[in-house]
């Protein structure tokens, strides 16, 4: 999800505890968020903002959680009715852009990999699921040692050098052609 997007459906921690506390179910739709520069400062990953996110419910679903859709009908709503794409003003209470896809994936295992997706430093860290990732990250959504060390190596590093761009003076790593080209271990 694009931090643009993502801004208007942000709580703070307090009220991310405020509605856990009211009610426990409020931890389905009130999740932890990561962003790049999160990720990058903090060696434990703990995320320290909080996202309202109703994934793929509808409008009735979503209002069963009636303190967050107030939230989001208060802050979303009056910017997505001017929005041109007919799907985000009918649906206000959605991300408009998500990797279903990757979140399916990430729900299947314990940990996935990620890094930023530009950057002056290179690594790739273990991250849990259960955390709502920002389009400023890479992720992998599989993870074993043997993984790991390839993506870690410094011999992909090298590769990912010559095949990815530059935003200034950092490193972009373009998933397409810094991990999509790179030719792996079979095995």
């Amino acid at each position: 999800i694009s931090s643009m997007e993502l801004s208007n459906f942000l709580v703070s921690k307090d009220v991310a505890h405020w509605l856990w506390d009211s009610d426990s179910k409020y931890r389905n739709v009130v999740r932890p968020i990561l962003n790049g520069q999160e990720f990058a400062s903090d060696p434990d990953l703990l995320p320290t903002r909080f996202v309202i996110d109703f994934g793929e419910r509808d409008e009735i679903e979503a209002r069963l959680y009636p303190l967050a859709f107030e939230i989001v009908e208060r802050e979303v709503k009056p910017i997505r009715s001017t929005d041109n794409r007919a799907a985000r003003r009918e649906r206000f209470w959605k991300f408009g852009e998500i990797a279903k896809g990757l979140y399916e994936k990430l729900k299947q295992c314990e940990y996935g990999l990620a890094r930023q997706f530009t950057g002056e430093y290179w690594f790739w860290e273990r991250i849990p699921g259960g955390i709502v990732y920002t389009n400023a990250l890479v992720i992998v959504a599989r993870f074993d040692p043997a993984e790991f060390a390839f993506l870690q190596s410094s011999i992909h590093e090298s590769w990912a050098h010559i095949q990815g761009s530059s935003l200034h003076t950092r490193f972009r790593y373009t998933p397409s052609r810094c991990f999509g080209t790179f030719p792996q271990p079979v095995g």
